[in-house]
This record gives C-alpha cells, structure tokens and sequence, in this order.
C-alpha cells in the first residue's frame, strides 16, 4: 500500500482521471452494464455505420472485461499511466495534457476507421471475409504506442534493444512493435497498426500540445471553462499553464516515455538508461520491452 501512496499522491489531476476512470467503467462494465457502455465508450467500423461515434472521442476510456487476465491488464495499465503520465503532465501541464490526449485519440480513430473501411472493401474482392468492420479500436494501449513511437522519432537514428536484446535503430521499434503486436492478435492490432502511422507523422500534424496555444490555455483555465480546465479530479491537483515545467516528454524532452517524479522510474517501456544526452552520447538507448501481449477485451 505504501507503493501504491507513493505514486497516487503525486500524481496530477489529468493522470489520475486517465488511470481511475477505465477502472471505473471497467468495474461498471463488469457487474452487468458494458452492452450500454460499449455503446458510448467502444470504436468500430460498424458501430460507426450505425450512428455510435462517440468512441472517437472516449475510446482510450474503454476496457471492457475479459476475465480475470483482462482485469489485472487494467490494473496493470493504471499502474504505467501513473508511473508515467504523471511527469508528462507537470511539464505539459494539464491542460495540454487534455488536449494531446484529445487530439491524438481522435487522429488514430479516424485514420483507424478509414483504414478499417478500405480492409472492409478490398477483403471481399480478393476472397478473404470481410471482418474488418467488426475490429475495435479501444484502451490506453493504443494511446501508449503513438507515445513510444512519437518518442522513438525524435532520435530516430540512436540504437535501442527490441526485447532488451534485438539492437536497432529507434526509427525501426514501433514498426517491430507493432509486428510483433500482430503477431499475437491478428487483426485486432489494427488500432496499434493506426497509432503507429499517426506516430511517424505526429510533429506534422501538429499534435504535440500546440493545437491550443498557452495564451489560449491560460484564459481558459480561468474563465466559465474553468469547470473543465482547471479543476481538481480526483483529487488530483490541475497543473496550469504556469506551473508547467516547459517541456513535453514527447518533442524531444527524452527518448522514452515520462518516468516518475522522483526521476529514473520505469516507463511503460522500461527504465531509461541515464538522461538523453548520456544515451546520445553512448549511442545506444535500452528499453526493456514490455507491450501489452494479446489484446484483451478485444
């Protein structure tokens, strides 16, 4: 329990909500209400047909119960956006925190949606079952490896260790990851598939906590919105623009994913090796891997 203290209550307003309310609509979804959930919470090409679009928005809040193994993952996965989230949101502050959260779960959504609608066309036209519209796309996992890669891209050419093991250049792990990811779960690792291609290109789409300038932010959070910018979750404490560190975890800050506060924490893909300009000067950046395995609740 003490563990667990240790990383609650540093923990900012924004990464407490992304680590607590899959929990919370994991639980419901559990005790009997996860057809009405996945109606609002749960992405997919069919649902889409059929009018539920509110999964572009709220997906990555989706977990939706695959049994006990299903349940320790979610677990699991608050545990990493704790660990993680936490030191991306006090150099972010919370509210471009929101905003690339927002942002970026809906540009893999929607390119997962078209990718999913193009699967769906050609698949009956070559001979293969037309299942594509079927695939969901849900859960902080997809969230997880547009990070990884958007931050493998900004020293796309320094060495890491797939496996803790396999040397390659980061430009080249999120497209390992996602084979293996493949690998595992067939089609239903199109949204990493998605989250992966919107990673490479992210800078150019602007989703780096730059869709709403600083000025913006600090209006925001003290105007009638203040409801959403600026108000404490959780208990969690709303970083503002003020107080934000100035960086961003993703735009170069480091090679890897956040750590924790207290600095050489694990990361959702292991502990990095020493700040970035030690690993840029070695050459040779070590990530344990550690993905999501089959996807759950899939």
């Amino acid at each position: 329990m003490e563990m667990l203290r240790g990383i609650w209550e540093p923990a900012p307003a924004v990464a407490r909500s992304l680590a607590v309310l899959p929990l919370v609509f994991h639980f419901f979804a559990f005790v009997g209400y996860a057809s009405y959930l996945e109606v609002v919470l749960d992405l997919s090409l069919a649902g889409v047909k059929q009018g539920r679009v509110t999964g572009i928005l709220l997906s990555c809040l989706w977990a939706p119960p695959a049994g006990l193994l299903g349940t320790l993952f979610t677990l699991f996965l608050a545990y990493g956006v704790l660990t993680s989230v936490t030191s991306m949101e006090r150099a972010l502050g919370s509210g471009k925190l929101v905003v690339w959260v927002v942002s970026s779960t809906v540009a893999v959504n929607l390119l997962f949606l078209l990718m999913a609608f193009a699967l769906d066309t050609v698949s009956p036209l070559v001979g293969l079952p037309p299942v594509w519209a079927r695939v969901p796309c849900h859960g902080l996992v997809v969230l997880a490896v547009l990070a990884i890669t958007v931050s493998k891209m900004m020293n796309p050419e320094v060495q890491t260790l797939f496996f803790g093991m396999i040397p390659m250049k980061n430009k080249y792990y999120p497209l390992a990851l996602v084979a293996f990811f493949v690998l595992l779960s067939g089609v239903m690792a199109l949204g990493d598939v998605a989250a992966v291609a919107v990673g490479y290109v992210h800078k150019r789409l602007g989703l780096q906590g730059q869709l709403l300038s600083d000025h913006t932010l600090t209006r925001l959070e003290s105007s009638r919105f203040a409801c959403i910018f600026g108000k404490g979750l959780f208990g969690g404490r709303w970083v503002t623009v003020r107080e934000s560190g100035g960086g961003t975890g993703l735009d170069g800050g480091a090679p890897v994913l956040p750590t924790s506060a207290a600095g050489g924490g694990y990361t959702l893909i292991g502990r990095p090796q020493g700040g970035p300009q030690q690993q840029a000067q070695a050459g040779v950046q070590f990530s344990v891997f550690s993905g999501s395995g089959n996807r759950l609740g899939g």
